[in-house]
């Protein structure tokens, strides 16, 4: 799954459908944005 696919899932999913991130988006993004800058945003 790409990022951006990621984050049109989390624009069409109702919040309360969803606990964590991690719920949505797959650690080895975060995990990369971490290792790639040092600093992770969401």
């Amino acid at each position: 799954m790409q990022l951006s696919n990621a984050l049109d899932i989390i624009n069409n999913i109702k919040p309360n459908e969803v606990e964590t991130l991690a719920d949505l988006l797959p650690l080895f993004f975060i995990e990369e944005a971490y290792a790639l800058t040092e600093a992770v945003t969401l």
